[in-house]
């Protein structure tokens, strides 16, 4: 299918016919796809509305303006799919809470990615699935920052921040991990394209203060060993690591760089949304691997200040997918309500 794509049009620009991958795929211009699907400053390369599913299932392989997208988050599924096997196989979850906690963590980091990469493959199916596929999406969000604050938490923290947070820490991460998925389904949900500085506010206040609760306990030790004679180890080193990428993937993911500079140019590979989806796979990485660290080395110091529940795990979890899962329909239903009424007319 490679033979036929025109590499210097992919990085350059594209003429209005669109892309070309293999005989029976074509992407369109910006202008010839409806408006719902259409991102600022992304002028080529879309992919046309329904057809089948197996036609975005099969668009996987092929080059469109979301191929990187896909690809990337696939990659650091299929890269922390197999880096959570070899850590939890030797593990005893089904007796040991701190070890079902960090398979808990390592599942909901691959979830987020998986979901995030299902997402972005079918969203341009039709203005109903694209809906759904972002809602989903959102609650992957959702869950990934529930399992990140819970291992920071347990694994990762100091005992005297673990003294201080311990009262209200679980309930407060509970509310803010739904937040996430709740606010940003609405500002989906409210907002039309082209989508004012609200729909950006209400995405990135839920994130915030979803983040600054998953960082707090890295920062806090961070600057403890700073401001300390305490050497860094290898997981205060990879928590590190895994702080410095959400920098970059906030700019990119609240600001339209690099397209905006030049529409048109950074349509297939350089958009910034990718470079946020490389960014954030980064720190999934680094996060998995600090954590881990965390988990078999300071055994001795966190499990003298905290005594979780495997009930209590379980269902913190559990309370947390089912509020998520109940908002995505609802949402979806509104939005189908909406579709239909405009259909009747």
């Amino acid at each position: 299918m490679w033979e036929n794509v025109n590499f210097r049009r992919l990085l350059g620009g594209a003429s209005k016919n669109g892309y070309r991958g293999s005989a029976d795929f074509d992407t369109r211009d910006v202008d010839e796809v409806p408006v719902i699907f259409q991102e600022p400053f992304v002028k080529y390369g879309y992919r046309e509305p329904h057809h089948g599913l197996t036609y975005y299932a099969k668009s996987f392989l092929e080059l469109h303006n979301e191929s990187l997208n896909v690809w990337t988050h696939a990659a650091a599924f299929s890269i922390l799919l197999y880096q959570s096997y070899q850590f939890c196989s030797p593990l005893d979850v089904m007796n040991d809470p701190y070890a079902l906690i960090f398979a808990i963590f390592c599942a909901c980091c691959c979830t987020f990615l998986l979901l995030s990469a299902i997402a972005h493959l079918f969203h341009s199916h039709s203005e109903l699935t694209h809906y759904t596929c972002w809602f989903i999406d959102y609650l992957g969000m959702s869950i990934y920052g529930f399992g990140g604050s819970l291992a920071h938490y347990y694994f990762s923290a100091l005992p005297s921040f673990m003294h201080s947070v311990s009262w209200f820490f679980i309930p407060l991460l509970l509310v803010l991990s739904y937040g996430v998925c709740f606010c940003c389904s609405f500002a989906k949900y409210r907002y039309k394209r082209p989508y004012p500085f609200a729909r950006k506010l209400w995405q990135l206040g839920s994130v915030g203060a979803g983040y600054v609760l998953i960082i707090t306990p890295i920062y806090h030790r961070l600057l403890g060993c700073l401001f300390s004679d305490q050497p860094m180890d290898q997981a205060l080193f990879f928590h590190f690591l895994q702080v410095s990428f959400i920098l970059p993937s906030i700019f990119f993911f609240a600001a339209p760089y690099p397209q905006k500079l030049q529409p048109g140019k950074y349509d297939i590979v350089g958009h910034g949304h990718q470079m946020f989806h490389v960014a954030m796979a980064f720190v999934s990485y680094y996060q998995m691997k600090a954590v881990h660290l965390d988990f078999l080395h300071r055994r001795d110091e966190y499990s003298t200040h905290t005594d979780p529940s495997m009930i209590q795990a379980i269902l913190y979890i559990t309370v947390l997918v089912i509020a998520d899962i109940i908002t995505l329909f609802v949402f979806r239903h509104k939005v189908w309500q909406n579709i239909s009424k405009v259909d009747m007319d």
